[in-house]
């Protein structure tokens, strides 16, 4: 309820999993200097990401994956660089079965409805960033070469699965050993079912043998 945004003392909006149909109101940037987290995950929440995110000046954790958001990452995200840790942007993904008389095949997931457009090259500046989630979406065009390691040094997990991006992430995921080596420098890492390069990420095939070892 827009009511909700009059509590200028509110600190956490946690409304994940709930079958709420209704919209982010613009009215959400009128708590700029109380709220911690937002978190709309999972949720029937639709249309698009609002502007007035960026004046939520004390925002560490935005969690608005799993919904029926759609349109752009708006580039007001990175106006969040002082605080912001988490930003879960992942589409929703279902999974398409086809059934025959003596199997079942499970099809990819594909996304439903999901953020497009390109990443911003603003989110640079969310440099307290540990968790970045933009996997499942229709998120396309070249990764910028401005979220690198030295922009996104606090960085620890990466999902990007089943996105429409490309280019090259091993300035963001990479670093360079003792030794001279590339080495991974994210914990956890993930680009299956994309176009994206990285020079030090398992591949899918040495990732299950870690799995099954």
């Amino acid at each position: 309820p827009t009511a909700s945004y009059n509590l200028t003392s509110l600190e956490e909006l946690r409304a994940a999993s709930i079958a709420f149909d209704g919209t982010i109101p613009t009215e959400i940037g009128l708590l700029s200097n109380t709220l911690h987290a937002l978190d709309f995950s999972n949720s029937s929440r639709h249309g698009v990401i609002p502007p007035q995110i960026g004046n939520l000046s004390v925002l560490t954790e935005l969690h608005v994956g799993g919904t029926a958001l759609s349109g752009t990452v708006p580039s007001e995200l990175g106006l969040l660089g002082d605080r912001l840790r988490h930003l879960d942007l992942h589409g929703s993904r279902a999974l398409a079965t086809e059934s025959g008389p003596n199997s079942t095949t499970t099809l990819p997931a594909v996304p439903l409805v999901a953020l497009g457009g390109s990443v911003p090259a603003e989110l640079a500046s969310l440099r307290r960033l540990t968790h970045l989630d933009l996997s499942f979406t229709d998120l396309s065009g070249e990764w910028p070469s401005e979220l690198n390691r030295q922009q996104l040094s606090s960085l620890r997990v990466l999902n990007l699965e089943s996105t429409k991006l490309i280019g090259s992430i091993t300035e963001l995921a990479c670093h360079r050993s003792s030794k001279g080596d590339l080495v991974l420098a994210i914990e956890e890492v993930s680009i299956g079912q994309t176009l994206l390069e990285c020079a030090c990420c398992p591949t899918d095939a040495a990732a299950e043998d870690s799995d099954s070892s």
